[in-house]
């Protein structure tokens, strides 16, 4: 019923998912007590667990931050056949390994001002880059044209990112679990922005399997901008054919460009994973911890579509156009 815990040694965080049924505060407590003791054997500076929790569980917040700091950092709310359950991410920091306060307030009043826009529906979303583009799926084994081309967009939009960019290309097309999204010119055949989600299984301890998927930002070359979110479409609309469950990602915070696309195609906002991961490359800000000094451990936004929101996107995607 439980992911194993991991430790991120780029990161220097550990990692874990649980999906043992959790009914009262003490087996919370346990099972965070345990990743605490396993951070401190490795020296982690930050642990996250994600506990799968009845929307009727009574936080005991105190509690919780009393042991050892941790926060209830983000809340996923499921819905169809899951509609009685919540996703929770429960992080602590070590107190160096804490942002700023300014630097927080900077990256929510962002997203805060996300909300205020009235965003385009799905369908105008796609037209709009349909005269110019086919937004096709990548399976299989890519042309030598295509993977070069991979690679200089990753390259470019991913400095810094804690993965080998060249096996991540040659490995995601290949999986059954990865499904990858591009956008090819209708001028040149040439690939100008690609993304990608990743899929997992959940074996709750009721018996049930959850399906979810993470969806990554997308690669794409420089000089284009607005298919980010056509992709995204895409890839949810997929979801929803393929009945998944949830939709997901952590975005950067510093980024802006990339939480507005996340809002704009209906996203939830869901929480704030502060100093989440080792993270390099240009942002909109600097980011700064605690101390007021530089930091390379990105703060990072999560954002979720539930199934109630894959299926929203789904059918109008589906629904005949009235043109």
């Amino acid at each position: 019923g439980t992911v194993d815990l991991g430790f991120d040694v780029r990161g220097n965080r550990v990692r874990q998912i649980v999906t043992s049924s959790i009914r009262d505060q003490g087996v919370l407590r346990s099972i965070l007590r345990e990743a605490s003791m396993f951070g401190e054997q490795h020296g982690a500076t930050r642990s996250l667990v994600r506990v799968i929790l009845p929307k009727t569980f009574n936080f005991d917040l105190s509690a919780i931050a009393g042991l050892g700091g941790y926060n209830v950092e983000a809340k996923i709310p499921l819905s169809g056949d899951f509609s009685e359950l919540s996703i929770i991410y429960c992080g602590k920091n070590s107190k160096e390994r804490t942002p700023s306060i300014e630097t927080a307030e900077t990256e929510r009043e962002f997203v805060g001002k996300l909300f205020e826009k009235d965003p385009k529906s799905p369908k105008e979303v796609l037209e709009n880059v349909r005269s110019f583009y086919s937004l096709e799926k990548l399976a299989g084994k890519l042309t030598s044209k295509d993977n070069e081309r991979l690679i200089e967009m990753y390259t470019a939009s991913f400095t810094g990112y804690p993965f080998n960019i060249q096996e991540a290309i040659s490995s995601m097309v290949q999986q059954e679990n990865v499904s990858v999204y591009a956008a090819r010119s209708i001028k040149d055949g040439q690939l100008y922005a690609v993304c990608a989600t990743e899929q997992m299984v959940l074996h709750l301890s009721d018996g049930r399997s959850l399906v979810i998927r993470e969806m990554g930002d997308s690669a794409k070359m420089h000089q284009v901008n607005g298919l980010n979110a056509p992709l995204k479409l895409m890839l949810t609309r997929e979801a929803f054919r393929d009945n998944v469950e949830l939709v997901f990602c952590e975005s950067r915070a510093a980024l802006w460009a990339v939480n507005s696309v996340n809002c704009s195609i209906g996203m939830d906002y869901c929480g704030f994973l502060p100093q989440h991961t080792f993270i390099g490359g240009p942002a909109d800000i600097v980011e700064f911890n605690i101390g007021n000094k530089r930091t390379d451990y990105g703060n990072m936004n999560v954002w979720a579509l539930n199934k109630d929101g894959i299926k929203k996107i789904g059918q109008e995607l589906e629904a005949p156009s009235t043109r």
